[in-house]
């Protein structure tokens, strides 16, 4: 009596591996394109880690996966210019979310932050391409974990920014968050490579969406430094 069943989360299994190889080997080809010589799709090609998921977590990682490359191809496809300096690319995802930041982050930006969007789940729904010159993490390992389970922050930093998350998203004040903070190294924690990027937290700021309630929020980031392992 149980067989069909098992046979139909077998297939469901099935296609849910096929269509994550599928778009990671596609997203890595778009990446290289753009000039990210050092991205890739997974480590030996068997996609080993998501395999070894939960189906939900399998759903949930592909979604984020889905999420990511559809944003790019959809810039793409608009006339984004995705190496741009002027933030184009986030104003566009923004757009795309329906997100909005306050009115005086745009005047607190300065052309050296770098913008990294997180959603009420504190998923990383956007992040700066400069990223993957620095990234030795593969696609498949970036979209399997959340953001803080991929780095080592010198110090307390990583605390100090989980509060200043949380702190966002409980906000009942619609204004930009001037960090300043200071420069520290961040750490790949299992990449094959172990990079490391010295970065600082200039700003952050809720988004705000569909009947003005808190969606998200954005956060201005500087690289000052790497070091490059592989």
């Amino acid at each position: 009596m149980g067989q069909p069943k098992l046979d139909a989360r077998a297939d469901e299994g099935n296609l849910l591996v096929e269509e994550f190889t599928t778009r990671a080997d596609q997203l890595c080809e778009l990446l290289r394109n753009l000039g990210f010589a050092r991205v890739r799709a997974d480590r030996d090609h068997t996609f080993s880690r998501y395999r070894a998921l939960p189906p939900q977590q399998q759903r949930e990682a592909l979604e984020n996966l889905r999420a990511y490359q559809n944003l790019l191809e959809a810039a793409i496809l608009d006339g984004v210019p995705l190496a741009s300096k002027d933030h184009s690319l986030a104003w566009w995802a923004l757009k795309n979310f329906g997100w909005r930041p306050p009115s005086d982050f745009f005047a607190n930006l300065t052309p050296s932050d770098h913008l990294e969007i997180y959603d009420q789940s504190h998923r990383q729904v956007f992040r700066p391409l400069r990223l993957f010159d620095f990234f030795s993490y593969t696609i498949e390992e970036l979209v399997t974990h959340q953001w803080y389970e991929l780095f080592d922050h010198e110090g307390g930093s990583m605390d100090d920014l989980v509060e200043r998350a949380k702190a966002l998203l409980e906000s009942t004040d619609h204004s930009t968050m001037l960090i300043n903070g200071e420069p520290h190294w961040v750490e790949e924690k299992f990449s094959e490579h172990r990079n490391r990027i010295n970065m600082s937290v200039r700003l952050a700021a809720p988004l705000r969406g569909f009947g003005n309630t808190v969606a998200g929020y954005i956060v201005g980031v500087n690289f000052h430094d790497s070091v490059i392992n592989g």
